[in-house]
């Protein structure tokens, strides 16, 4: 019989596949559990399983710690994961660990059953087969990348056994593309490719210093038409973990120039931008808004724009600076009390919406347009709402638990309903359609929070099909009602 543990903080979930799962007919004893992570610890230390059911999240040591600990001492040991919601980052670490599947929860009978079948399989492959000496170098360089020196050993060992030489430097490379080398001999070079995440590592074993890792690649560049960050070249072992990271963030600069070639961490600068000339310019945006001067904003905005430009900065860098000034528009316009509506930045989440942006040009082109926005939402002449439309909000305040159209409140307001939804939008800065939704997924979710549930909350807020409700909040909100509730 093979020996499995399973952790996870909730008993009942311990308990449920204890006796929902009929382990024998598998093959498989359940000797031990825990709730919380050092206990976990001692029981397999104590019970030495060969499969491991973890919850990721744990009191104490977590599921990933524990996986670490179990795949440096027995790394022929399978561990599954247990995820929740909002998980995928511990999720994508645990599979480069070693992990051979993961369960989202709720976990189902049916689910569980297909990972113990995968599970057996695995351990028949291992029974089967060795590793050969390049999967071997593979693992190790993989737990190398992500667990640093830690792994180290393990790397160097499977190294010795490829490389005569002792090896001068070694740089880290991540293309977008799969790209050809040259083949090197013992006193030049040796590549070895990974692919992770969707884009490939290239890490380059240099036996004498390279000057030009163009003039090793098989394919010539402008035919490939790949982005390729490269990280600093790290003195022999030392430091491969950063050259690694390096090339990454260097990769991602490429993506945001879309320019195909290659990209060197040295020159991109990771240092805070700041300067006198930073200061002065959203100084001048700052004045524009509340002046309500639109052409001034946009003026000093393009002014910005070129200054970020001419710096070699991360695309994240880029983003922290573009939020910046963003922020203090929406904080001068509150400040000022110049929003025609106090709606204007209701579900407005630019944190969010810039996470999707990819290129410089895009990024441009989305900050351009917010800025536009803001300023279109201000009140030029400094009015209080049409009194009609204000009549029209409390009637939506009261009734937007039901079915109510653009029609019914113009005729609420004694109003032409062309030209209700006109000034509608006029005043207010979005439309009738715009603005009932967002009022009705603002209300959703203080009913959510207080722990109402779901199928009720759709209903009280107008909705009358789960389906379309959930569509509608996951689009606002950026996930579905269940998941916002917990």
């Amino acid at each position: 019989m093979l020996k499995a543990v399973i952790f996870d903080d909730a008993p009942i979930v311990i308990k449920g596949l204890q006796q929902m799962i009929d382990w024998s007919k598998y093959g498989i004893e359940i000797v031990g559990s825990a709730t919380d992570g050092n206990t976990a610890m001692d029981v397999v230390k104590k019970k030495q399983p060969e499969i491991i059911f973890t919850d990721i999240r744990m009191p104490g040591l977590d599921g990933l710690q524990l996986i670490e600990y179990v795949m440096d001492v027995a790394p022929e040991t399978i561990c599954v994961v247990f995820s929740g919601f909002k998980e995928y980052d511990y999720v994508k670490k645990a599979l480069k660990l070693g992990v051979i599947d993961y369960l989202e929860k709720p976990i189902t009978i049916k689910n569980i059953e297909e990972v113990i079948v995968k599970t057996l399989n695995k351990i028949e492959e291992q029974k089967q087969s060795e590793l050969s000496q390049t999967e071997q170098l593979e693992r190790a360089m993989i737990e190398l990348l992500f667990k640093g020196d830690k792994a180290e050993g393990k790397w160097q060992k499977q190294i010795d056994q490829i490389s005569l030489n002792p090896i001068l430097g070694v740089t880290v490379l991540s293309s977008t593309k799969k790209l050809s080398w040259k083949d090197g001999d013992q006193t030049t070079y040796f590549v070895q490719e990974l692919y992770l995440e969707n884009y490939y590592i290239y890490v380059i074993l240099e036996y004498d210093i390279l000057t030009s890792y163009s003039e090793i690649l098989a394919d010539e560049l402008d035919l490939v038409k790949a982005i390729i960050g490269v990280g600093r070249t790290s003195i022999k072992k030392e430091g491969i973990t950063r050259s690694y990271n390096e090339s990454v963030k260097a990769l991602r600069y490429g993506q945001y120039m879309n320019l195909y070639g290659f990209y060197y961490y040295e020159q991109i600068k990771s240092e805070d931008y700041i300067s006198d000339d930073n200061v002065t310019i959203i100084s001048k945006i700052r004045e524009g808004v509340t002046q309500l001067d639109r052409e001034s904003v946009l003026q000093y905005f393009d002014s910005y724009i070129k200054m970020l430009e001419n710096k070699w900065l991360e695309p994240d860098i880029v983003e922290r600076e573009v939020l910046k000034v963003i922020y203090m528009v929406i904080e001068t316009v509150q400040e000022k009390g110049l929003a025609k509506s106090k709606y204007l930045f209701m579900n407005y989440f630019p944190h969010v919406e810039i996470r999707q942006i990819k290129t410089k040009e895009e990024m441009k082109e989305w900050f351009r347009l917010q800025i536009e926005g803001i300023m279109a939402g201000l009140n030029n002449e400094n009015m209080n709402i049409h009194p009609s439309i204000k009549q029209a909000i409390d009637y939506i305040e009261k009734n937007f638990g039901k079915s109510i159209t653009l029609s019914e409140v113009s005729e609420q307001v004694d109003m032409n309903p062309t030209y209700f939804s006109y000034l509608f939008k006029e005043e207010l800065g979005l439309s009738y359609i715009k603005y009932l939704t967002d009022i009705r997924i603002e209300k959703a979710k203080k009913m959510l929070e207080k722990g109402e549930k779901v199928t009720e909350v759709s209903e009280k807020v107008g909705y009358h099909t789960y389906r379309h409700f959930s569509e509608v909040f996951k689009k606002k909100v950026g996930v579905s009602p269940g998941q916002y509730k917990k």
